[in-house]
């Protein structure tokens, strides 16, 4: 059965995961957002600029104006229409790859609601969040909790190493008799049966193997080690990325 520590390391690592596939959902979700303003921006300058053709198509039919400036326009209606197309694409892609990332079906109904306004809020500071994380990060927390399990597999490799003694103490009543009869010291016939009382008394020793656990001792510091590592790790990440975000 797992230790309280073993169940707590598991709890941290689903909790990592599921900060990790929010951060994932969010940024997915502000990339399909933006690339679908682009599309909306697209589609009004190609609309403008349709118009605009259509007026000087309009202008050279009267003579008023040269073809070439038909031709220029045309040429830039064309451009807003690659322009447009591309961006479809990619909006199309980022809502594919949205859906999939939040478990939904391609042909599933998917609509953004918000802005950038609503989702860009007002920062914390920048030691505020440095000292949040490193507070309540799951992976951090799930590595501390590592250590403390790793401290205390040290602790009972080395109980385990060492020499045991116990003390044993017993005591039996036992009625035996047999299927025959003799002569008591008066004379008279009884049979054979008498209660025999047994104490026992001693001392048991358990010796260990192995060089006193030695093996069993060295894998749990190389474990705790592990989690110190992944401490460090962890805490210079967060303060990098902290560091990141104030120089922006």
């Amino acid at each position: 059965m797992p230790s309280h520590n073993e169940l707590e390391i598991r709890e941290f690592a689903l909790e990592n995961q599921e900060r990790l596939l929010a951060s994932e959902v969010r940024l997915k979700f502000g990339e399909a957002l933006a690339a679908i303003k682009k599309l909306e921006v697209t589609e009004k300058t190609l609309a403008a600029a349709k118009q605009g053709f259509e007026l000087v198509a309009a202008r050279v039919t009267e003579g008023k104006i040269a073809p070439l400036e038909q031709n220029i326009f045309l040429v830039e209606v064309n451009r807003l229409q690659s322009i447009r197309e591309t961006a479809e694409g990619k909006a199309e892609t980022a809502m594919f790859e949205l859906r999939n990332m939040i478990g939904m079906k391609p042909e599933d109904p998917l609509r953004l609601r918000g802005d950038f306004n609503n989702l860009i809020a007002t920062p914390p500071s920048v030691s505020g969040s440095t000292d949040y994380a490193l507070r309540e990060r799951p992976d951090l927390q799930g590595a501390r909790t590592m250590d403390q399990l790793a401290v205390a597999q040290i602790e009972k490799a080395k109980s385990e190493g060492r020499i045991d003694a116990s003390v044993k103490a017993g005591y039996q009543r036992m009625n035996t008799g047999f299927m025959l009869s003799g002569f008591d010291d008066r004379g008279l016939l009884r049979p054979i049966q008498d209660v025999f009382h047994f104490f026992t008394f001693g001392v048991e020793i358990d010796l260990p193997l192995l060089n006193r656990n030695q093996g069993a001792v060295e894998a749990a510091k190389f474990e705790r080690e592990a989690a110190q590592r992944r401490i460090e790790f962890g805490e210079l990440t967060i303060r990098r990325s902290c560091r990141g975000l104030r120089s922006i």
